[in-house]
């Protein structure tokens, strides 16, 4: 399998260098043609990323929380659950405007894994370097997306975020059951939708993904969250295969609306 995955890199890398030979250059976010050779981003997406980028959230929700509302770096609902399946969250910023569309062009195509997992693995060193993580896990998606796409968003976004921290990663989480697309559904639906659909390992490896997971500091890593259900059913799998504590690093969090993407 590492050997596949070296490969399928070195392939994505050449087809990369491939189209930036044959096509012109466009911006990553809104694919305009960029004037400048070496840049990923126009001049107004660029200054609409610095918009999306951080802010005053919940570190245990990541929801956009005003200064005046935060205690202890949590917002007031968050303070009423003292014990949570996700003990803290950093995301990159605002599931809106050049980051949104950045997400989104991710999902549909892997070569801008860099740009967005380099500014993971900034958050997360910025929040979460305190926390002694000791394992990166990526949440895993629906057999199905991963075979239409031919590659797992979170797994790439992992790898960058582990190489930045210096730890492993590992492809623990397994979807135990088929799960409808999360987009539409309210917050009740969202929980019950996701409830039991992962597991830690198959019915061969789970020993070994136990024994990987004991004891230690899991970094779940996702591209968006709405609810946090999906982290949350995520880190119970983790919890109950052992793991010391679970923290997520996630590129955006989503506010719940009609037609929300991921949980």
């Amino acid at each position: 399998m590492p050997a596949l995955a070296a490969a399928a890199r070195l392939m994505r890398r050449g087809l990369t260098f491939a189209l930036d030979l044959a096509l012109p250059r466009t911006c990553a976010a809104c694919r305009h043609p960029l004037a400048e050779p070496g840049v990923r981003l126009c001049d107004e997406c660029a200054a609409g990323l610095a918009l999306s980028v951080d802010g005053n959230y919940c570190r245990q929700c990541g929801l956009d929380v005003g200064p005046h509302l935060l205690q202890d770096r949590r917002c007031t609902e968050c303070r009423r659950h003292p014990r949570p399946l996700v003990a803290r969250i950093v995301r990159v910023g605002r599931h809106r405007g050049t980051l949104r569309r950045l997400v989104l062009a991710f999902k549909r195509e892997p070569f801008h894994d860099d740009l967005l997992g380099g500014m993971l693995a900034m958050a997360f060193e910025r929040e979460l370097s305190d926390h002694s993580v000791e394992l990166v896990v990526p949440v895993p998606t629906p057999w199905e997306r991963r075979w239409t796409r031919g590659y797992q968003p979170t797994e790439l976004l992992a790898r960058h975020v582990a190489r930045h921290a210096g730890v492993p990663w590992r492809s623990i989480l397994r979807m135990a059951r088929v799960v409808r697309p999360q987009t539409g559904l309210s917050a009740a639906e969202r929980e019950r939708n996701i409830r039991g659909a992962f597991r830690c390992g198959s019915r061969w490896t789970g020993p070994m993904a136990r024994r990987q997971v004991r004891g230690r500091v899991v970094c779940l890593v996702d591209d968006v969250s709405t609810t946090g259900a999906t982290l949350r059913e995520a880190a119970g799998v983790l919890r109950d295969a052992g793991a010391k504590q679970v923290v997520a690093a996630v590129v955006t969090r989503a506010a719940l609306h009609p037609g929300a993407g991921p949980a």
